[in-house]
């Protein structure tokens, strides 16, 4: 029996421009981190790496691209949601005019792998990535 091979798939429309909203936020309102970039792109590609995005500085420096190939659910640990709003601040982290670099600390969206974050206090919900009003019970856990 061959192995199970995952879709490829791509975060839908609205997260991607929640995702980029979230992550503007994060730099600009709550580190005062702003970019040489006029606008950013977010792009979802096909890339041959295990990584969840990045950011090409020399060919496309105010882009961010999501790998299709990431599979946006994680077998179902964390919603797609949390997994596309924290990929897409950690690579904002990296755009031009922004001094973000990787690294060791799993509290910071920086940290060098998505492995180290599940070692966070906040795992999986990011706090940048909180909607208002998704805690209506106040036990510190999205509720839905």
């Amino acid at each position: 029996m061959a192995p199970a091979v995952a879709h490829a798939s791509a975060p839908s429309k609205q997260n991607l421009a929640d995702a980029k909203r979230f992550a503007r936020s994060y730099w600009e309102d709550e580190r005062g981190r702003f970019t040489d970039c006029p606008t950013v792109r977010l792009r979802v590609v096909r890339a041959h790496s295990n990584y969840m995005g990045f950011v090409d500085p020399i060919s496309a420096p105010c882009t961010i691209n999501l790998n299709r190939n990431a599979g946006w659910s994680d077998h179902g640990q964390r919603d797609s949601w949390w997994q596309v709003c924290a990929t897409v601040t950690h690579e904002w982290g990296h755009l031009p005019g922004v001094d973000a670099r990787h690294n060791t600390n799993p509290e910071s969206v920086m940290a060098r792998t998505v492995e180290l974050n599940t070692y966070s206090s906040w795992w999986p919900w990011f706090p940048a990535c909180r909607y208002d009003g998704d805690d209506e019970d106040g036990d510190d856990l999205p509720d839905w």
